[in-house]
C-alpha cells in the first residue's frame, strides 16, 4: 500500500507521513495436545486507523465464529467499510462480540474424557486458536487522504475475510476439527474469547 503524505502542513519540514497499510497472516502448528497439524494457531495483524479500528476488529471476529461455530445457526450480514461480513443472528454472540476491543484470542477446543487407574474426568482440548490483532495508525490521517485511506482499509479487510475462508475451507482447517457429537446448539464444541492487553491475557 502506498503511504499516504500531507505536504502542505509541514513547510520546509520532512513531509507528515502515516504507515501503510499492513496485513500480516500466518498458520502455525500447536506445539502441544494432540497431532500437532490438527492444532494451528492463525494469526491476522491488520494495520488500521483509530476511526475504524474496532469496527474491523468485530468484523474479523464475527467472520471467524461464523466459519467455526459448527452448530445450528441463523446466519445474517453486517456491513464494515462496505464490505459484506457474514455474521451469526444471536443476540449473546452480538454481546460478546460487541464487549471486546484491542486484540483477542479465539479458542475452540473438544470435551474429551481422561480417564485413569482411580477415576475419571473432561477436560477441554483446544484444536484451533486465532489471534486477531489490530494495530492503530499512530497519526490522524490528513484530511486529503481520508477516502483513499479509508478505501485501502477496504480492501484490507476483503483480503482478511478471503483468507479466514481459505484456511477454513483448507485440508489442514478442516482437519482440525474433531469429530461432531452434537448439533443441539450454535457450537458443538466449548469455545472462548481472550482480550489481550499488551502481554497479559484476561478471561472473557
Amino acid at each position: 500500500m502506498p503511504w499516504f503524505t500531507d505536504l502542505s502542513a509541514h513547510g520546509d519540514r520532512p513531509p507528515y507521513a502515516t504507515p501503510p497499510l499492513d496485513l500480516r497472516s500466518s498458520v502455525l502448528p500447536r506445539a502441544h495436545g494432540m497431532d500437532a497439524g490438527q492444532q494451528p494457531l492463525v494469526t491476522l495483524q491488520v494495520t488500521a486507523d483509530r476511526v475504524h479500528g474496532r469496527e474491523i476488529l468485530r468484523g474479523l471476529l464475527h467472520a471467524v465464529l461464523f466459519h467455526r461455530l459448527l452448530g445450528i445457526i441463523k446466519p445474517a450480514t453486517i456491513e464494515v467499510l462496505d464490505v459484506t461480513i457474514p455474521k451469526i443472528d444471536d443476540p449473546k454472540i452480538d454481546a460478546m462480540v460487541n464487549a471486546k476491543a484491542d486484540a483477542l484470542i479465539v479458542t475452540f477446543a473438544d470435551r474429551v474424557t481422561k480417564k485413569s487407574w482411580f477415576s475419571s474426568g473432561e477436560e477441554d482440548v483446544t484444536w484451533e486458536q486465532w489471534l486477531l490483532d489490530i494495530t492503530a495508525v499512530a497519526h490522524p490521517i490528513p484530511a486529503s487522504n481520508a477516502e483513499a485511506f479509508t478505501n485501502a482499509q477496504s480492501d484490507m479487510l476483503t483480503r482478511a475475510l478471503r483468507i479466514i475462508l481459505e484456511h477454513t475451507s483448507s485440508d489442514q482447517g478442516r482437519a482440525a476439527v474433531p469429530r461432531i457429537k452434537d448439533l443441539s446448539g450454535v457450537s458443538p464444541f466449548p469455545w472462548r474469547i481472550e482480550v489481550r492487553v499488551g502481554s497479559v491475557e484476561l478471561a472473557a
